[in-house]
């Protein structure tokens, strides 16, 4: 923070290498280690929700950098383009993953289903984490 007591670049970067690259692809990580340690290998769809909660994480975080700078972004039509993209992304985000924990508790076995999932949910995070930097 500065002496306004705004937050600055650095807290804002500190920020966003924790929250998303520690916090929110910890879970993947460790489910690479696992799965490389015990040498199984992996099934279509099987990291789908890590991508999904590195997706909700960004979205999170964005908002509420946005949501900081609420002086600066109230009347721009950037800002609020984005910050609809964000929360967009993080109900898609849910909805996704609803679907994702629908097809393994029922037990339909849609290997589809199973092939696309992570493709998609890799391409929503990375469009989530692109829009991030537009923030």
């Amino acid at each position: 923070m500065n002496m306004a007591g705004k937050p600055t670049f650095w807290t804002y970067l500190i920020r966003f290498l924790m929250y998303n690259f520690v916090g929110a692809l910890l879970p993947m990580a460790i489910s690479l280690i696992i799965r490389y340690l015990a040498s199984s290998p992996s099934v279509p769809g099987i990291y789908a929700p890590e991508l999904l909660f590195f997706a909700v994480m960004i979205s999170a975080t964005a908002l509420g950098d946005i949501t900081d700078e609420t002086e600066i972004t109230k009347n721009s039509p950037v800002f609020q383009f984005v910050k609809g993209a964000l929360l967009f992304g993080a109900i898609a985000v849910a909805a996704i993953y609803g679907m994702y924990q629908y097809d393994s508790i029922i037990g339909l076995g849609n290997a589809k289903f199973r092939e696309n999932i992570t493709e998609f949910t890799l391409i929503l995070s990375l469009f989530l984490f692109f829009n991030k930097f537009i923030s």
